[in-house]
């Protein structure tokens, strides 16, 4: 696999919101190790609180998460426009076409399912945040 280090800049931030902790930690890990600023919440409702004081240029949001869940923090965010542009992945063990469909139409950009691979959530983060840039850069043309 090739070394993506370098493919985008630093200072970048995700708020990954997983309430399993080995996986937020292998996330984490390897995203800050690419340069990500990251922040890992295990509750719904905290992010919730989190997301309305915080600003990030990725979230990844697990289904079922305690407090609130995933799907339900992620269209208070898109309904109250606090992340009404912020790319979100949804990660998931739901796998039906429903549940994807679901959060696909409240306002997901991608949707994993678990398990997935690291190299992966990566490219999807990459090209989202790629196409984010695009747009940013587009908005700002006379």
């Amino acid at each position: 696999m090739a070394d993506r280090s370098q493919s985008l800049p630093s200072k970048r931030r995700i708020c990954i919101v997983e309430d399993h902790e080995d996986m937020a930690l292998i996330l984490s890990y390897n995203l800050q190790r690419r340069g990500f600023e990251v922040d890992v919440m295990t509750r719904g409702d905290l992010a919730e609180t989190l997301l309305s004081r915080s600003t990030y240029d990725l979230l990844v949001l697990d289904w079922m998460v305690p407090g609130l869940s995933g799907i339900e923090l992620l269209r208070r965010l898109r309904r109250t426009g606090v992340a009404r542009l912020t790319p979100v992945i949804m990660l998931s063990a739901l796998s039906s076409e429903a549940d994807i469909a679901r959060a696909l139409a409240v306002g997901a950009d991608a949707y994993i399912k678990k398990p997935f691979s690291v190299g992966q959530l990566i490219d999807r983060i990459d090209a989202l945040i790629a196409c984010a840039c695009r747009r940013d850069a587009m908005a700002k043309v006379p």
